[in-house]
């Protein structure tokens, strides 16, 4: 809004309000006047002598019962006036102080009554997160050393409000102490990257134990590797370093990594951290620091490989799956699943395509197919959930899946099998030579683009040493 626009409503609420009190003034001024009006008029303060009356009085001796009207009309003192008049101002501005004073008391009930279920909701939540005195004590600290609910509360219920008191809070240099306690804080109050309600804001809300998949700025090879978050603290994170022949890479002439992590079945996050330091001997770290730098990318965003393989697809519903408990293979065996063969005709890091003949009954969007992917290493079948099906004919339909609760080690053996196939692809392609063009049509947008090399990749000897 525009100030001078603000400014013009703030006056005219005061111009209303007080019009409002000049038009309640003056109706009780009218209330109280009209009385003392008439209590003037019959009151006979004006009375004149009146001289017509008949003198039957004035003969014989009748004097005595004569009433002597005074020639001078008694006149009321000034004081009278004047006690009035103040009497009445002081009646007008006692009621208007009545009603001043009750809508000040009305509202300091309310800001009290509003600051008890603040403070009953605050400690409710305090309580249900374990936040013990010291913790609480961090928590007004970083509100600017405000102990109110309405400081406190909302550093508790957004992230994005506790991680930007934190960024202010440390240009003050706290102590290291200091420093551990707002990690442990954040994660007590549930700013981690496993918590879903919370934005994955920051590299702070990693935590030990958390596999990353990590890429080497190499200039000429795509260098991946997975590996396990060590430590976190306020200040850098501990990452497992990828090994050759059991000793540990050196990673420090690199500037940074790009790296990503997955939160559930949700979306990648994908960041870069500068790598800081390298330890080598006990334990074997790379010392990475912080971002806020934090890219979403969802999962169905992934280059997808024409593939061609065929499997069996195990229909099932997420809430039979949930109730079950067991493993994928007790499921197939043990239970009866309605199954259809198929062909997997594209597939992705986050998703798949296949072509069925006919569909499982009562089968619809949202349900999950259990299957096994023929040469991607993998130990147990992947499930993936239906998002879409479209029937290109009466006897074939397209199904499009994605993956479903699928660990780290899964997504990079999905990877290196997609890589696998797209190297094949381009060896083949060396090796038979450009496609023959006789009789078709030359494109000379494509003339000139530059063929894809199997040198460029990495060698699979190294590859396979990273990826342990």
């Amino acid at each position: 809004m525009n100030p001078n626009t603000a400014m013009m409503e703030y006056c005219k609420a005061i111009i209303q309000k007080l019009l409002r009190y000049v038009s309640i003034i003056l109706e009780r001024l009218t209330m109280l006047t009209i009385p003392m009006v008439l209590w003037f008029m019959l009151s006979g303060q004006y009375r004149t002598t009146y001289d017509g009356r008949p003198k039957a009085l004035d003969g014989g001796n009748l004097n005595m019962f004569k009433f002597k009207q005074p020639k001078v009309a008694i006149s009321t003192p000034t004081w009278v006036y004047w006690a009035a008049g103040v009497g009445l101002v002081a009646v007008v501005f006692g009621f208007v102080f009545l009603i001043q004073f009750k809508k000040y008391q009305e509202k300091v009930q309310r800001k009290r009554v509003a600051e008890e279920k603040a403070n009953l909701r605050l400690d409710v939540i305090l309580s249900k997160l374990n936040i013990i005195l010291p913790e609480r004590k961090l928590l007004e600290a970083l509100a600017d050393g405000s102990g109110t609910p309405d400081e406190i509360l909302p550093l508790v219920e957004s992230v994005e409000d506790f991680e930007s008191k934190v960024t202010e809070f440390k240009k003050t240099k706290p102590d290291p102490k200091v420093l551990k306690s707002i990690y442990n804080l954040r994660h007590k109050l549930g700013f981690d990257v496993n918590n879903k309600r919370a934005n994955f804001i920051s590299t702070q809300m990693l935590a030990g134990g958390i596999k990353l998949e990590c890429q080497v700025p190499h200039p000429k090879k795509q260098i991946l590797f997975v590996s396990t978050v060590l430590t976190v603290t306020e200040n850098g994170i501990l990452l497992k370093p990828p090994t050759v022949k059991k000793k540990p890479v050196n990673l420090k002439r690199y500037p940074h990594l790009t790296c990503r992590v997955r939160r559930g079945d949700e979306a990648d996050y994908e960041f870069q951290l500068p790598i800081l330091n390298q330890i080598f001997g006990k334990p074997n770290a790379i010392v990475l620091g912080h971002t806020n730098n934090i890219k979403k990318m969802f999962i169905r965003e992934s280059e997808r490989v024409h593939v061609d393989i065929f499997t069996t697809f195990y229909a099932m519903t997420e809430e039979k799956l949930s109730a079950l408990g067991s493993g994928v293979n007790i499921t197939k065996s043990d239970i009866a699943l309605e199954s259809v063969n198929g062909q997997i005709v594209d597939m992705s890091v986050g998703g798949l395509k296949a072509e069925v003949e006919k569909l499982p009954k009562n089968f619809e969007e949202g349900d999950l197919l259990i299957f096994h992917i023929q040469g991607a290493n993998l130990r147990e079948d992947m499930k993936a959930r239906v998002l879409r099906i479209n029937s290109t004919s009466a006897d074939t339909h397209d199904i499009h899946m994605q993956f479903f609760r699928t660990r780290e080690l899964e997504r990079l053996k999905i990877k290196k099998f997609i890589y696998r196939i797209q190297k094949q692809t381009q060896q083949t392609t060396t090796r038979s030579g450009p496609p023959s063009t006789e009789g078709e049509t030359v494109d000379p947008r494509k003339k000139n683009q530059p063929t894809p090399k199997a040198s460029d990749a990495v060698s699979s000897n190294e590859r396979n040493a990273l990826l342990q």
